[in-house]
């Protein structure tokens, strides 16, 4: 087999930033996405069917900004997450092989 899976507390550290990255890259693309489509003077207001029209677009940009923000936060989060299991595991494996030496000291 080729491609090999490999595992290492740095990669988990480095990948969980890089995804906490893409989570903060996402949410200023959402702020400027949603500044640049939010005007909603595109459909008039001098009639009813305008008026409709813009208050149900700007419900929508609205809708989907809180979504895309989710998103944000939650890429944000689980990268977050990911960078502190790799800490956690490089702790516990410095821990076990400081135990080893010692154990491997006393034989």
């Amino acid at each position: 087999m080729g491609d090999q899976i490999t595992f290492s507390p740095t990669s988990w550290v480095t990948n969980g930033r890089r995804i906490a990255d893409a989570g903060e890259s996402i949410s200023s693309a959402t702020q400027s996405f949603v500044g640049s489509v939010s005007d909603p003077s595109v459909f008039g207001g001098n009639d009813l069917v305008g008026s409709v029209a813009a208050m149900i677009y700007g419900l929508m940009v609205q809708r989907l900004g809180g979504c895309l923000d989710t998103l944000a936060e939650g890429f944000s989060a689980h990268g977050e997450m990911v960078a502190q299991a790799g800490q956690a595991y490089e702790q516990l494996e410095t821990s076990q092989v400081d135990q080893a030496q010692s154990i491997e000291g006393m034989l």
